[in-house]
């Protein structure tokens, strides 16, 4: 998924900001992070949590952080897995295929389908929260926002009609 958020801090503090989180500790409430942020405001950056019980799923997010103006905008992109009800249909319709590999004599390719599922629902599951996770440490540490500033999209501005 691409993304571009809006910053009104500068774009070196940004990247100062940046640096400063990922040499973070992890807490209960702050996951650590992994990565690096160079000084031409390119970073990559990940986080590491649970998807089912011991298994993790790293998941990293890649971006650059650009001066535009009077704001500076963090473009990027990271994967965003899939839905619940979309890992549910992926749950159901691989196990479905393997069978049917399996009973029209392709056992091994049936088999194979089989244990594909737990590899590709680690990932799709994944991604889909760490994703959101990455993008909101974002928002949080950049005091960044998805939504352009209203001195961007001309809401505000005066209509210069004055009172008789």
């Amino acid at each position: 998924m691409n993304f571009t958020l809006y910053s009104e801090k500068a774009a070196t503090e940004c990247i100062k900001a940046l640096t400063e989180r990922l040499h973070q500790s992890e807490t209960p409430t702050r996951p650590a992070l992994d990565g690096f942020v160079h000084k031409n405001g390119k970073f990559r950056i990940g986080v590491e949590l649970g998807v089912f019980r011991q298994i993790t799923r790293k998941t990293w997010v890649e971006g650059q952080i650009i001066k535009e103006g009077a704001l500076t905008l963090i473009r990027g992109q990271v994967p965003e897995g899939a839905t619940p009800g979309r890992q549910r249909f992926i749950g159901f319709l691989i196990p479905i295929a393997g069978g049917i590999m399996a009973l029209r004599g392709e056992l091994l390719l049936g088999l194979l389908a089989m244990v594909l599922i737990g590899y590709v629902l680690i990932t799709v599951r994944g991604d889909y929260y760490n994703s959101d996770r990455l993008l909101m440490e974002l928002e949080k540490n950049l005091k960044a926002s998805p939504k352009p500033p209203k001195s961007m999209t001309g809401a505000g501005k005066a209509t210069g009609a004055k009172k008789a």
